[in-house]
């Protein structure tokens, strides 16, 4: 160290009680390697802030190996509180000492693969500022890719016995639904569709109490208790799951077993580690970068009401943002989309309750066959479209002389309509077939689909060109 540098404080153990080197030592035997491109006037800087306000909270008893977000959020919590510096003086002035050492740690090891801070928000500001994040959040994908979602399919549905934090992101990637709606979800929240082979998800009716076990009842606002109905893939999925742990139960009803659970079938999976789940996949199958991943941590560590999110992990805002932009592309209106996503509804002209109806579920649920990946993987056994819901008009009674019109419309552009009418009334039946060119809603999921067969094609020509 250069002499005109202050020095470390001697008074602050190096070592653990155990004897191996710990946090301090650490920063203290590493400092100029990991910030080796700072002036000595910034080095003297840091050192004063390490000496003054970071190794007098340390816990010497900890080696590097237990450094997580988590705990380097409580020592900057506390430095806060004793200086009163502002979240963003702190993400400038505190964090990347912090950071800096623990990279370091990692990379110097060559255990970057398994390096806690991966993909954090404190990643993010050690190499942005608050100033960047909308620059970083513009470059990000509004979904996964084509490869990304197959991969993602070939990892999640290849087997039904998996550890319950997996058949939870099972459920995530196929359902919009976030960790604490999944860890709720018993087998008994399947339900059928009116006497109709389909079938839907109850969402947000139970959830879990953040970071616990403990389920309570509803979700996080009122527009998240609904009911989803569910792509064939991922039912078919559940029920070998159901049957599974039938066996292993010694039960022929588990319907009121969780289907996120751990190995003893009963205890539910808790909203944190069906997250670790998902940031281990994202990362390790889907080769999500930590400059994205990190970006979307910083977001979602945002109070801002400018950015308009209600996502607590960053696995929860990508797949949910991965199978919204699914349902545009399978033709969900606006509603529809509203509905299933659990958003506010407060544009509807009809009240939230009345979206639970059979017809309103069942042609969702008919859309959402068209999923690539259900029709690619031979699960598409959509309901026979020839099964019509009528709807009656009962007791309305007129007087003579009295008249009422009606506007009847149909969902989509096409679909059939059949009106009928009985008893001696005099009716005019007019026919309006004019579209708005700005409403119509373009099914691309032939498109769609063709494409995810050449991108299904060419991964698994590459893996057996591995193999061979």
């Amino acid at each position: 160290m250069n002499k005109n540098v202050r020095l470390f404080s001697i008074k602050y153990p190096k070592l653990t009680p155990k004897g191996e080197q710990n946090f301090i030592g650490y920063v203290i035997q590493n400092f100029d390697d990991f910030k080796s491109n700072c002036n000595d006037e910034t080095k003297d800087t840091y050192i004063g802030r390490y000496n003054d306000d970071i190794f007098p909270i340390i816990n010497i008893a900890l080696t590097m190996d237990k450094f997580d977000e988590e705990l380097i959020q409580k020592y900057l919590n506390v430095i806060q509180n004793k200086t009163g510096s502002s979240d963003d003086s702190m993400r400038k002035n505190y964090s990347h000492l912090f950071t800096d050492a623990i990279n370091h740690y990692y990379k110097r090891n060559e255990k970057e693969s398994i390096n806690p801070l991966w993909g954090t928000s404190l990643q993010f500001y050690a190499s942005n500022n608050t100033n960047n994040l909308n620059d970083a959040l513009s470059k990000i994908p509004k979904s996964l890719s084509i490869d990304q979602n197959i991969k993602a399919y070939d990892y999640l549905y290849t087997n039904p016995c998996e550890e319950g934090e997996k058949i939870g992101l099972a459920i995530m990637f196929a359902l919009p639904s976030r960790e604490n709606e999944v860890v709720g979800m018993t087998f008994g929240s399947i339900k059928q569709i009116g006497d109709y082979d389909a079938y839907f998800m109850e969402t947000g009716y139970n959830s879990t109490v953040h970071g616990k076990r403990v389920l309570k009842s509803g979700s996080k606002t009122c527009n998240s208790p609904r009911a989803n109905p569910l792509i064939n893939f991922l039912l078919t999925f559940l029920r070998k799951r159901e049957e599974y742990v039938k066996k292993m139960t010694n039960r022929d009803n588990v319907d009121d077993l969780p289907i996120a659970c751990k190995k003893d079938f009963i205890t539910n999976c808790t909203a944190k580690e069906i997250s670790a789940a998902g940031k281990a996949m994202l990362k390790d199958i889907l080769g999500y970068s930590k400059e994205d991943y990190s970006t979307i941590s910083a977001l979602l560590e945002q109070k801002d009401e400018e950015y308009d999110i209600d996502e607590k992990t960053p696995t929860a805002y990508i797949l949910r943002r991965n199978i919204a932009t699914m349902y545009h592309n399978l033709s969900l209106d606006q509603t529809e989309i509203q509905y299933v996503m659990g958003h506010d509804m407060s544009n509807a002209p009809l009240d939230r309750k009345f979206y639970g109806s059979e017809e309103f579920l069942l042609n969702i649920y008919k859309k959402i066959q068209n999923h690539p990946l259900n029709k690619l993987f031979g699960n598409d056994s959509r309901i026979n479209e020839e099964a019509n819901i009528s709807k009656n008009i009962n007791d309305i009674k007129l007087k003579v002389h009295d008249h009422m019109s009606l506007q009847i419309s149909t969902r989509e552009q096409n679909d059939p309509l059949s009106i009928c009418i009985e008893g001696q009334q005099s009716c005019i039946i007019t026919e309006n077939l004019d579209m708005n060119e700005n409403d119509e809603i373009v099914d691309i999921s032939k498109q769609l689909l063709e494409a995810y067969k050449k991108e299904y094609s060419k991964i698994h020509n590459s893996n057996n060109q591995k193999k061979g």
